[in-house]
């Protein structure tokens, strides 16, 4: 009688841990989907959300191929007039929209610029006042994920995916845990019998 009351108290210890582990599992998809949200969010905000001082833009044109291709992401941070020079990789606005091009001259308080894969220097000058930032990194085809992850239905299909795995990988836990168990008892019922 009390190897039964045991066991039961056993079993209903699990299914809360079990329980547990399933509800903190869901808070941690929702944190990581709000936080994808939050970053595409900011990635695609044309006026740019600073994080930490830095923002990020998704390269959308080849105009600066090799070095950056379409689908990139670059993140920018802003620097002073006096630190930019020939060869910095500056995002500015235009009327267009932001522009990420190379400075080729500086004239006192203008730049130049030119996109690396462009045969002609840009036809507008650039004052200091519409320079964004200038590259500090570039990661590559990370902006083809996050324009993806645009459409809700590639985000519910990436969390059907994770939760699918999850839950494989509990019912393979649980069949390993009720394997061992039945081993146990079947070595205690030897070990009595011998």
């Amino acid at each position: 009688m009390k190897k039964q009351y045991i066991e039961k108290k056993t079993n209903r210890d699990k299914k809360h841990t079990q329980l547990i582990r399933g509800i903190i599992y869901a808070i941690i998809i929702i944190i990581i989907y709000n936080m994808l949200i939050i970053s595409i969010s900011a990635i695609l905000n044309k006026t740019g959300k600073s994080i930490f001082g830095y923002n990020m833009y998704i390269i959308t044109t080849d105009s600066m191929k090799p070095n950056i291709n379409s689908g990139d992401i670059i993140i920018i941070n802003k620097a002073d007039k006096e630190n930019l020079k020939v060869g910095d990789v500056i995002t500015f606005s235009q009327p267009e929209g932001l522009i990420t091009h190379r400075i080729v001259k500086i004239e006192e308080d203008e730049y130049i610029t030119k996109g690396d894969n462009n045969n002609i220097e840009d036809e507008k000058k650039v004052k200091y006042e519409q320079i964004k930032g200038r590259k500090v990194m570039k990661i590559p085809f990370l902006g083809k994920v996050v324009i993806l992850l645009q459409d809700e239905v590639y985000i519910i299909v990436i969390i059907i995916i994770v939760l699918l795995i999850y839950l494989n990988v509990q019912t393979r836990e649980e069949k390993d845990r009720i394997r061992r168990e039945k081993k146990e008892r079947a070595d205690d019922k030897f070990q009595k019998n011998n």
